[in-house]
């Protein structure tokens, strides 16, 4: 079996043709008239040096973008939450998170035939989003999704090693955010 997948990565943009920046609501950008399932890529992108390349990508799926996308900006699990915490302290580092959707051309696979409009599929929209994770993967930047990290870990024999540096990372996130917070709510920001 083979096939050919044609397709970019469109910036997520407003009316105006301003692209998305980590933290603006989503919905200025996605509004929920337009809501529709499908496939994005948060990429993380260094602000200074003109470069457009993200360093890292982490790349998802949902039946609702404005609802999923939403909840990086405005977590309401503890996972989105550490993604909220990445983000922020990335964007505090200097650093510009975009967004942007799977736009692809239509496709055969055995002998059915994938469209944009199949996203509506949960299984076509994993399917999509595990294969552009193994294409995306020989790029020049870090895929930052929980599940090929582990992978990677575990191949290289160093998971509990990883996994303490990850919890005091995320420890130091947790704490840097409580002090901005406290600063904030004290007047000595």
């Amino acid at each position: 079996m083979s096939f050919e997948l044609k397709y970019i990565w469109e910036p997520l943009k407003d009316s105006t043709g301003n692209p998305y920046r980590f933290p603006s609501r989503i919905q200025n950008y996605l509004p929920s008239r337009h809501d529709r399932p499908g496939v994005y890529r948060w990429g993380i992108i260094p602000a200074s040096g003109g470069d457009t390349v993200p360093q890292e990508i982490l790349i998802g799926e949902s039946g609702s973008l404005v609802r999923r996308l939403g909840e990086y900006v405005r977590p309401t699990t503890s996972a989105e939450e550490e993604w909220n915490l990445k983000f922020n302290s990335m964007t505090k580092a200097g650093y510009i998170i975009e967004c942007r959707l799977l736009q692809f051309e239509s496709f055969e696979l055995a002998s059915s035939r994938v469209s944009m409009e199949d996203q509506s599929n949960p299984f076509v929209r994993k399917l999509l989003e595990n294969l552009l994770l193994i294409v995306e993967s020989a790029g020049p930047w870090r895929i930052l999704n929980k599940k090929r990290e582990l992978k990677t870990t575990l191949a290289a024999g160093n998971a509990p090693a990883v996994a303490n540096e990850r919890a005091k990372r995320l420890r130091q996130l947790k704490i840097e955010s409580l002090k901005k917070q406290i600063a904030e709510l004290t007047g000595k920001a």
